[in-house]
């Protein structure tokens, strides 16, 4: 059983949560500053390995974050989300649950899975945003410019002439 799912981004600053199902929408901050114990959990994300946590109680490696103990969680897995690249990490998937339990490996197969194609998601998204931004660039340029711009069709027919030619 899975209590709790979140999508997280790893930002200069800190980890910011996009997303969260399974408790209330203010119920974790949307900035959380890590402490060194996630730094670490963090690198190995980066290196491209699932953090799991089957147990917060006994966990070693990773101090608990205060937001998970704020919602009793007792064992997690985390899965890197990455877009473009495989050296370019977005964020996290992390799956939590209130009571100590294994991920046995089809779950996490499945996870994984899922973290694809959220990050291709979120990589399709950015590359529409940086898109929509060189097009405006692309206009103010063309629109602004004192010297004549025009483009034709194959046909040889005027497809776009800036103000310019009106001017």
């Amino acid at each position: 059983c899975v209590d709790y799912v979140c999508v997280g981004q790893i930002a200069p600053t800190g980890l910011r949560r996009i997303a969260a199902f399974g408790i209330p929408n203010d119920g974790i901050p949307l900035m959380l500053e890590p402490d060194p114990s996630t730094y670490l959990a963090m690198r190995s994300v980066r290196a491209g390995e699932c953090v799991i946590v089957t147990d917060w109680d006994t966990e070693l490696r990773f101090r608990e974050p205060a937001w998970l103990q704020l919602e009793c969680v007792k064992s997690s897995a985390l899965l890197p989300l990455r877009t473009y690249s495989p050296d370019h990490l977005f964020g996290f998937l992390g799956i939590h649950a209130k009571h100590a339990r294994e991920f046995p490996q089809h779950e996490i197969v499945y996870l994984e899975i899922v973290a694809n194609v959220l990050g291709k998601a979120i990589a399709h998204e950015q590359a529409q945003v940086a898109a929509t931004q060189h097009l405006q660039q692309l206009r103010a340029l063309t629109e602004n410019s004192p010297d004549v711009i025009s483009w034709f069709d194959r046909d040889l027919r005027i497809s776009y002439v800036n103000g310019t030619v009106e001017r």
